[in-house]
């Protein structure tokens, strides 16, 4: 299972590169939902893929951007914190893609009972 989360972690990654769109993830996501075979294995892997990928951009652009997250946090927090910005982005990317994934996966099981009656 390691591996296959690793991989799916890459593939959310090049997904977060490629992509125009911030919510693209969450439709990669909702295509995880689909595949898991369990809900915590949804959650798991919804939760790292949301989260690692937008770590990884984080991480890698945090030099270029202080000036836009310091300006960002003083119009949200009224003092510059862009830690804390960042913090919170990574909660609610993280929860939005096990929130999908969750969704989906119950979607899927339903048609499934359903196919099943």
């Amino acid at each position: 299972m390691l591996i296959k989360v690793i991989i799916l972690i890459i593939i959310g990654y090049i997904i977060q590169l490629s992509a125009l769109n911030w919510y693209s993830i969450l439709i990669y996501s909702s295509i995880i939902g689909l595949g898991s075979n369990s809900l915590k294995q949804s959650i798991v892997i919804g939760f790292l893929v949301g989260l690692i990928p937008w770590l990884v951009q984080f991480i890698l652009y945090y030099n270029n951007t202080i000036l836009l997250l310091n300006r960002i946090s003083s119009m949200f927090f009224n003092y510059q914190s862009p830690i804390l910005l960042i913090i919170l982005s990574l909660l609610l990317i993280s929860l939005l893609t096990i929130l999908i994934s969750a969704s989906f996966y119950y979607i899927k099981t339903l048609i499934y009972d359903r196919r099943k009656n």
